[in-house]
């Protein structure tokens, strides 16, 4: 109400849009006021939707999970019942830029980015609040606790409540405890440092824990994860991983291992392009074979040994 006040004010007409903000794609047969519990606003000049619930999402841009869905929208004299559009890929997009270093003792240190747009930027501005509220401090003691590696962080981004451009970045420097096993020749997954938003694929297709007959929603997007490691001097690698690639009709996913010098560095990406928004059938089983192999690529380690010389 406020949001449409405030339109008006300045000319511009608005009209309520019901809506189903939990799981619900589809409207039941026989009319009923439950299939809808929440209230967007439709700019018809602008034929652009809006939802003012967020707080912080750029104008326009609504939750990933209301794209797709049907709604109600307000007419004179009645309303008429449509769908919003999906979300596309283009306008749905997140990087994670991880560099970090193992030194001699097995400590590490690093510095994560995370640049992200559409509804992947208003996560990352919700995410970067929940920082504000429970204290950096605290917020990065319990994010490490929860991997199982002590450390600590210190930050850097905007407030996420203003500026509400349409991109979006989060920062931070990041000490973790030593892993002498590391040095020792332990394996171990190229360090991640502080992850905000989920890995390339994960969320996009749907739920990986489903049986692949059951439908899911799904989502177009752009993923890039990009992490290094500079290796501590006296130390090389045992075997480079072997990229993957995994291409369908509806997405392309690759990771990418390279070395320069003492450091190695691993590239994932992918690019998501769906029809609809839910994922199920042909289209269902195929994200799902997508994802396990996907997840297998994760799951690349690299062990390190004395250098020779």
């Amino acid at each position: 109400m406020l949001l449409e006040a405030l339109l008006k004010a300045k000319g511009i007409a608005s009209v309520p849009v019901l809506i189903d903000s939990g799981n619900r794609y589809r409207t039941p047969e026989t009319a009923t006021p439950a299939a809808f519990n929440h209230v967007l606003s439709y700019l018809p000049e602008f034929d652009l939707y809006a939802d003012s619930t967020p707080g912080m999402a750029p104008f326009g841009i609504l939750p990933v999970t209301e794209y797709g869905k049907p709604v109600a929208i307000e007419t004179e004299p009645g309303a008429s019942v449509t769908t919003l559009p999906l979300v596309t890929t283009e306008d749905n997009e997140s990087k994670l830029q991880t560099t970090a270093q193992l030194t001699a003792d097995g400590t590490v240190s690093g510095q994560s980015t995370t640049v992200a747009s559409g509804p992947f930027g208003t996560k990352l501005r919700q995410l970067a609040a929940s920082v504000e509220a429970g204290g950096p401090a605290r917020w990065a003691e319990s994010y490490f606790k929860s991997l199982g590696w002590p450390g600590k962080a210190s930050f850097q981004f905007d407030p996420p409540r203003d500026r509400l451009t349409p991109i979006y970045a989060f920062s931070g420097s990041f000490e973790l405890e030593a892993r002498p096993e590391f040095l020792a020749g332990k394996a171990f997954e190229p360090l991640a440092g502080i992850r905000m938003l989920v890995r390339p694929g994960e969320f996009l297709l749907g739920s990986w824990t489903l049986a692949k007959t059951e439908p899911t929603p799904c989502f177009s997007g752009h993923q890039i994860e990009e992490l290094s490691l500079t290796l501590p001097p006296g130390r090389d690698i045992e075997l480079l991983p072997a990229g993957k690639t995994v291409e369908n009709s509806y997405l392309r996913f690759r990771s990418d291992w390279s070395r320069d010098g003492r450091v190695i560095t691993v590239r994932r990406e992918i690019t998501v392009r769906l029809p609809v928004a839910v994922c199920r059938d042909e289209i269902r089983a195929q994200l799902a074979e997508a994802i396990a192999e996907i997840r297998g690529d994760y799951r690349s380690e690299i062990a390190l040994k004395p250098l020779v010389h």
